[in-house]
C-alpha cells in the first residue's frame, strides 16, 4: 500500500473538515436561521443561502482538486519500476490516464459552479457583504484549482514524453535481438543508430525544464548509454566481427541501461512535494475554501484576525 506524503494527508482532512463546516452550519439554530454574531446585522435568508449553495460546490471542486494532486502524486511515487527489457510500469501508465480524466472532471466542475451558475435568483442577497465575500473567496478557489489543473497536465506531458523515452529505447535494445543476415544487420544496425539519436535529442529537451529533473537526467545519462552501445555493436557488424558483438552485447544485458530508475525517480519526489505547481495549487485552493467558510460563518464579509 502506498503511503500518502502528510501534505496530502493533512489536506484530505482539510477537505473533510470544510466540507462539514459548510454543510453543517446551513441551519444551526433551534429555529433554522443560521448562527451569526448577535451584534451583527446580516441578511440571514442570504446567509441560509450561501451556505447551501457554496457548500456542496465546495465540496466538489475542492475533492477533486485533491483527488487530481494525489493521483499526480502516484505518479512520482510510482517510480519508474520498468519492465526486464526497460519499458514503462504499467501501473504508472495507468495512473496517468487517471490523472488526466480527474483534470476533465475539474474542468465541467469548474463550468457547473462557475459564479454566474451560484449566482442567487434573489440578487439582493448579493449585497449581504458575507455572500459578496464568499464571491470573491470562490473566484480564488476557481483560479487555484484551474492552476492545478494546467499544471498537472503539463507534468503529465512531462512523464509522458519521459515514458516515451523509455519505450523507444527499449526498442532499440530489442532490435539488438533480431536475427539476419550481415546486410540484413547492418541495415538494422543503421536505422537502430538514427532512431536512438531521435530518443537521445527527447531526453536533451526534457532536461532542460528547471525544477525537478533528476528523473529526466536519469533518461538522458540512459539515451547516451543506448546510442554508445548501439554504436559499438554496429561497428562490431560493419566489421563482421561476430563474436566480439556477442560478446559485447551479453556484456551489456548484464548491466541493463534502465539501472537506477526507481533511485533517481525517488530523488525527485521530495523535490515535487516542495517545488510542484500542482501541491502550491491545491493550498492556494484550501486557504480560498477557508475564506468562503469564514465569510458565511462569522456572516460579517470583513476580515478577521487571526
Amino acid at each position: 500500500m502506498r503511503v500518502l506524503s502528510n501534505n496530502s494527508r493533512w489536506r484530505r482532512l482539510a477537505a473533510v473538515a470544510l466540507g462539514v463546516a459548510l454543510l453543517a452550519t446551513a441551519c444551526s439554530t433551534d429555529d433554522g436561521s443560521p448562527s451569526v454574531p448577535d451584534a451583527v446585522s446580516v441578511d440571514l435568508d442570504a446567509i441560509r443561502w450561501g451556505r447551501e449553495a457554496f457548500g456542496p460546490a465546495g465540496s466538489e471542486v475542492g475533492s477533486l482538486v485533491r483527488e487530481l494532486e494525489a493521483v499526480v502524486e502516484v505518479v512520482r511515487l510510482e517510480p519508474a519500476a520498468s519492465g526486464p527489457g526497460g519499458e514503462p510500469a504499467p501501473a504508472r501508465t495507468a495512473a496517468i490516464a487517471t490523472a488526466r480524466s480527474v483534470a476533465d472532471d475539474i474542468d465541467e466542475s469548474l463550468v457547473t459552479w462557475s459564479p454566474s451558475a451560484l449566482a442567487p435568483d434573489d440578487t439582493s442577497f448579493l449585497e449581504e457583504p458575507a455572500v459578496a465575500a464568499a464571491f470573491r473567496a470562490w473566484d480564488d478557489v476557481l483560479v487555484a484549482a484551474a492552476d492545478a489543473v494546467a499544471a498537472a497536465r503539463a507534468e503529465l506531458d512531462h512523464t509522458e514524453a519521459m515514458l516515451t523515452i523509455e519505450s523507444g529505447l527499449a526498442d532499440v535494445t530489442k532490435g539488438w535481438e533480431e536475427p539476419g543476415s550481415r546486410s540484413q544487420q547492418r541495415n538494422r544496425f543503421r536505422e537502430l543508430a538514427d532512431e536512438v539519436q531521435i530518443h537521445l535529442a527527447d531526453a536533451q529537451a526534457l532536461t532542460e525544464l528547471p525544477a525537478c529533473a533528476t528523473a529526466a537526467a536519469a533518461r538522458l545519462a540512459a539515451a547516451v548509454l543506448v546510442a554508445e552501445r548501439t554504436a559499438e555493436l554496429k561497428g562490431y557488424v560493419d566489421r563482421g566481427q561476430g563474436r566480439s558483438f556477442d560478446e559485447a552485447r551479453e556484456e551489456f544485458h548484464a548491466t541493463p541501461w534502465h539501472d537506477g530508475f526507481p533511485q533517481r525517480d525517488a530523488q525527485d519526489v521530495t523535490c515535487w512535494l516542495d517545488r510542484s505547481e500542482v501541491v502550491q495549487a491545491g493550498g492556494r485552493m484550501d486557504d480560498a475554501l477557508e475564506a468562503v467558510v469564514e465569510a458565511l460563518n462569522t456572516g460579517t464579509g470583513a476580515p478577521t484576525e487571526s
